[in-house]
């Protein structure tokens, strides 16, 4: 009885973009710890509304272009459309006044992301550059990586061109350009109307998991060995990666069709709070 409230509640924070944004908002603290950078609220407040207006102007211009039988989500979207636009006004206006506090040139990223998102599904269904595969998924990871360590640059004055920063970068695009191509799991049915081309509906979801694994794997590796040659905290690319591999392994089995976009979304933020308590614990204290 208590779990139908509960899935209720996710599912409606899904369609919402609540945990799509708690994922942005966790990529930029994961980049600020990952680059020692100690103040991270505002960086990672503003990563969050800027991704909960984005994702719902985008939700709500595709459900409202999309033909024949809505998908749940579309559905709920369509229902609550007055809602949403409030929650995109209000949640734009208070990235541009977070943004501010982080740096003046942060409202760049706040103004940019709606355009981005514009350009992302522009043109008629099956020709916008979301329906080209990997070239979406490149898009959409390259987009919250810049996000994410530019917000985090910006608050922190770190030199933008430093070693350290290319690392970080890449690790969050590669992380992101995998959870994409899970997420894309959910949307096999929907894209197929629209004639859009993702991993899952070129190889199948098998292999999608496959291609996951070892992106996941590769950039795991790589920022293990950024550590070890001091680009960033050794005990950090241990943690949080490893926490990121292990839970994706983990949750393949477990996860139910339909709820791949949810569970992505819920696991990285989680992650990092897990991975946050664990480097905690192993720090050293200094007593008397």
């Amino acid at each position: 009885m208590e779990s139908i409230p509960i899935s209720r509640a996710i599912s409606t924070g899904g369609y919402m973009s609540f945990w799509s944004a708690c994922y942005v908002g966790g990529c930029t603290l994961l980049a600020g710890v990952l680059l020692r950078v100690d103040h991270l609220v505002l960086p990672v407040v503003t990563a969050f509304l800027i991704a909960t207006q984005v994702y719902t102007l985008h939700r709500l211009r595709r459900a409202g272009s999309q033909p024949g039988n809505p998908t749940p989500r579309s559905a709920y979207i369509l229902d609550h459309r007055r809602s949403l636009l409030v929650l995109i006004v209000c949640s734009g206006a208070g990235a541009v006044i977070t943004a501010w506090f982080v740096h003046p040139l942060a409202e760049v990223f706040v103004f940019g992301a709606p355009l981005g998102t514009i350009i992302y599904a522009i043109g008629h269904p099956g020709r916008q550059v979301r329906d080209v595969m990997v070239v979406k998924n490149v898009m959409v990871s390259v987009s919250i990586s810049v996000l994410a360590t530019g917000l985090v640059l910006l608050g922190s004055g770190i030199e933008p061109m430093s070693s350290s920063v290319l690392v970080v970068g890449m690790f969050l695009a590669g992380m992101v350009f995998a959870d994409a191509m899970l997420c894309d799991i959910d949307d096999t049915e929907s894209d197929a109307r629209t004639s859009t081309s993702t991993i899952p509906r070129v190889v199948g979801i098998g292999r999608t998991l496959l291609v996951a694994d070892a992106v996941t794997l590769l950039i795991t590796a790589g920022i293990i060995v950024a550590g070890l040659f001091g680009r960033v905290p050794l005990e950090v690319a241990m943690v949080y990666p490893g926490l990121l591999l292990v839970s994706l392994l983990v949750l393949q089995p477990l996860v139910p069709p339909g709820a791949w976009r949810n569970t992505v979304d819920i696991r990285l933020p989680m992650c990092v709070v897990v991975g946050w308590v664990l480097i905690i614990l192993m720090t050293p204290t200094n007593s008397g």
